[in-house]
């Protein structure tokens, strides 16, 4: 018989009389058992609902959507995100299916994910879904499935709102799109390089610009290599790395063929925490029409201003060519003593030293010449003009120069300087048809100062201001607004280009400066030019040393069409030990320099020659000898020829009209040098 195992619990039974006996309790221990399992199931059933609240309460409240839909796309549950983000009860999303959420040009594509889920075992992307409102949102999701018995029940997932983001990157891809198109499609030319000149982007204009085939050639340049010279490229980026930036800075570049392009630079540079320039961002506008406009415009001036003083010009021409005739005429019939006949020489030397300098201003007025930036005494450049002017504008207009001598030199073009001023004082003489007084000052002004009217100017740098006054009949208000526009004149029909105060401003600008004016009708008006210091050293002018003794025993071939010069030159020579041969046409000098190139030390020519001009006839002859020397003699030469006559063995030039023995000295100091090198 099995036996069972009991609790046993006793006790005591007292009465009014005492003890009177004992009561027990057998209970089984199978029950007690029993009660203990009871009361731990209780327990874990409590620790299981409050496991799922928190879990409920986390799947609840999670930021994304949490659901599971059937194999066919009817939604089996749903947490209480999809309220929060599409507006929908929970109770009208579960029992409905996926494509009762979709637009409807979406539906056709829920037959491809439920067979994909299904096929791969879970899937990921992005999905639009309707919002309750109608509001179409963007959800990323991923989900799998749901397995028992390792056969797929069901469809779990989770959907992110990246609405916003996918909004925020659909705009920048269309805002680098439409940058792109703009880029590439603007008719400035646009840019990035480096520093060092590396050129990172290109649009299709910056290309066309410099005459590339195509952005990928022009990618393959170096940005500096577009600047004529290194030294403006390195100028370039002194004043980006200073002023961080440049607005309308204009600048002649070259073409990939070598052909000059004047261009208007917007630049911008970046800069890292160092304060170094690490990239360079630009716009680039082709200006070169207008410069050219703008050339012929100063051009047609300059003849303007020839057609001015061309009346004051001959004028003086005849009274020089007066003086010399009467000294000659006086010297002729030998009725002067020594010491008269030697101030009839030194007149006639000063009256043709005079023509000389009458025929170099002319020159600097008419001549179309090459821009060439140089340190510059304006003072010597006004008191020239002054002069010249006051002998040819009418007696009744008197010059005042009032001139500061310590103003230091400035970086500019002397034609054009030489330009902008005549024309300021041609309209001061219009503006006093009855006469009247024109005054020229010259000061020192500090770069705060001027800062403040111009805004641009250097605060660290001396301006200086050069003033020119009239007492004329003064400009009104109305006109000054318009004073520097191209074509606007206040003068009469044909008296007048309504170019003079547009060259003078364009002048004024191309030199960093800035041009004002005051003016009180009836009373005059005031022009004051403004023009920066120069950065570089001023360079001293080059006054020649010559060789003590002109004598010498070298061979020189003379190329000379004007017989009188010829004789004077053949004779000086002579005289101081040298041997000669002489070519009167250019034809001749090669044919000559052929026959005794050997013995022939230098050349000493004539630009101007019959037959083949000068530079022509020494070209042949390098082609006879590359090793040819010469020296060449002119009244004018072209500044751009010039270089190149330099780098081809042109050794020095004499400048006409010439004093023969100025000619021998010259002559033995470049005889000396080339002995020396």
């Amino acid at each position: 018989m099995p036996t069972t195992p009991v609790d046993i619990f006793w006790t005591f039974l007292v009465g009014s009389i005492g003890l009177i006996g004992m009561a027990w309790v057998v209970i089984a221990i199978t029950i007690r058992n029993q009660r203990k399992q009871l009361e731990a199931e209780r327990e874990r059933r409590e620790v299981m609902q409050h496991s799922a609240h928190k879990y409920a309460d986390l799947f609840n409240n999670v930021s994304d959507i949490i659901f599971i839909h059937s194999l066919s796309g009817e939604i089996q549950q749903v947490n209480d995100a999809v309220t929060r983000e599409l507006g929908y009860d929970i109770r009208e999303i579960i029992g409905q299916t996926i494509h009762d959420f979709l637009p409807a040009q979406y539906n056709t594509r829920l037959d491809t994910y439920l067979e994909r889920i299904q096929t791969l075992g879970s899937s990921g992307g992005f999905v639009t879904i309707r919002a309750k409102d109608g509001e179409i949102k963007i959800f990323e999701y991923r989900n799998s499935l749901v397995r028992e018995d390792n056969k797929a029940v069901a469809v779990r997932g989770i959907a992110r709102n990246v609405t916003e983001h996918h909004v925020a990157e659909r705009k920048l891809r269309q805002s680098e799109e439409r940058y792109r198109r703009f880029f590439e499609e603007d008719l400035t030319g646009d840019f990035i390089a480096t520093p060092s000149g590396e050129i990172l982007a290109g649009n299709p204009a910056f290309a066309n610009i410099f005459g590339f085939e195509s952005v990928e050639q022009a990618l393959q340049y170096n940005f500096a290599s577009l600047y004529a010279r290194r030294s403006d490229y390195e100028e370039y980026l002194r004043l980006l790395r200073k002023n961080t930036k440049l607005v309308y800075h204009e600048a002649e570049l070259r073409r990939r063929d070598g052909e000059p392009v004047f261009v208007i630079e917007n630049i911008i540079g970046t800069f890292n925490t160092a304060g170094e320039l690490t990239q360079i961002r630009g716009y680039i506008f082709d200006n070169t029409e207008r410069k050219r406009l703008e050339q012929q415009f100063l051009q047609a001036q300059k003849m303007q201003g020839i057609g001015t003083l061309a009346g004051g010009v001959a004028h003086d021409f005849n009274n020089i060519l007066s003086i010399i005739m009467g000294h000659i005429s006086m010297i002729e019939q030998g009725v002067l003593e020594a010491q008269e006949t030697a101030n009839s020489t030194h007149a006639i030397q000063q009256a043709v030293k005079r023509g000389a300098q009458l025929v170099e201003k002319i020159l600097t007025f008419a001549r179309k010449t090459d821009v060439i930036f140089q340190s510059v005494n304006v003072n010597a450049i006004i008191k020239e003009l002054s002069t010249l002017l006051a002998g040819t504008f009418p007696k009744t207009v008197l010059f005042s120069v009032n001139l500061d001598p310590e103003i230091p030199y400035i970086r500019a073009d002397q034609t054009q300087l030489h330009q902008a001023l005549l024309n300021l004082c041609v309209n001061s003489r219009d503006a006093m048809p009855r006469g009247g007084r024109i005054a020229i000052t010259t000061c020192t002004i500090p770069g705060k100062i001027v800062q403040k009217q111009f805004p641009e100017a250097d605060p660290t740098k001396e301006y200086i201001q050069i003033s020119v006054s009239d007492t004329g009949a003064g400009i009104e208000a109305e006109t000054r607004t318009r004073l520097f526009e191209p074509f606007f004149t206040t003068k009469s029909r044909g008296q007048g280009t309504g170019l003079g105060l547009a060259v003078v401003y364009g002048v004024i600008s191309s030199h960093y400066g800035f041009i004002d004016l005051e003016s009180k009708v009836g009373h005059g008006t005031t022009f004051y030019l403004y023009f920066p210091e120069a950065s570089e050293g001023v360079v001293a002018a080059d006054h020649k040393v010559y060789p003590k003794t002109s004598q010498g025993s070298e061979t020189i071939l003379l190329v000379e069409d004007e017989d009188m010069l010829v004789d004077l030159l053949k004779s000086i020579f002579k005289a101081n030990g040298y041997t000669i041969h002489i070519a009167k046409d250019g034809v001749q000098a090669v044919a000559l320099y052929r026959q005794y190139h050997e013995e022939i030390d230098l050349v000493f020519t004539d630009s101007g020659l019959p037959k083949l001009g000068g530079w022509e006839a020494f070209c042949q002859m390098r082609e006879i000898n590359p090793n040819v020397k010469a020296v060449f003699a002119s009244g004018y030469f072209e500044p751009g020829l010039k270089q190149t006559m330099l780098e081809n063995g042109v050794k020095d030039f004499i400048q006409k009209p010439y004093s023969p023995m100025n000619v021998v000295h010259s002559i033995r100091e470049v005889l000396d040098r080339l002995a020396d090198s």
